[in-house]
């Protein structure tokens, strides 16, 4: 799973430098392995996994990055998801957040990636508004199982 577009260039370009990336599952339900950073070229690798569905019907993985540097700028996330045991679908999000909460959301929610076929590519772009503080992102699944995004 890469961040990319202006994400790279700020980087590159400014010398920005993000602290560790520390992913979390969702409502403290499941288990999430993550290495890499979403911010890097070489991007991270996340595996999900839960025995059942969380509270709200569905499993997931976010982190949080300081949105300081991309504020009035569009960002674009993509990864390839590969879901690996569950009925559901999995989708990429991301979420620029204020001080009050979520300002901005785009998901690929209405393009899942299915147990039935091969690991699929997706891709979504946002406009993090003036606002914004945080950039969360991750991985949901609509069912218990497994998951994997690169």
């Amino acid at each position: 799973m890469r961040l990319s577009g202006c994400w790279i260039a700020l980087l590159l370009s400014c010398g920005a430098v993000q602290a560790a990336v520390t992913w979390a599952p969702i409502d403290a339900h499941g288990t999430v392995q993550g290495t890499g950073d979403p911010g890097l070229p070489a991007g991270a690798t996340l595996l999900l996994s839960a025995d059942t569905p969380g509270p709200k019907g569905f499993i997931g993985a976010i982190t949080s990055l300081d949105a300081a540097d991309l504020r009035a700028r569009e960002v674009e996330l993509s990864g390839s998801i590969d879901v690996i045991d569950g009925r559901g679908g999995a989708a990429l999000w991301l979420r620029a957040d204020g001080h009050a909460g979520p300002l901005a959301f785009r998901t690929t929610e209405d393009r899942p990636v299915l147990l039935e076929g091969d690991a699929q590519s997706r891709t979504l772009r946002l406009r993090v508004p003036a606002a914004a503080t945080s950039l969360k992102l991750g991985i949901t699944l609509q069912s218990a199982g497994v998951v994997r995004a690169d």
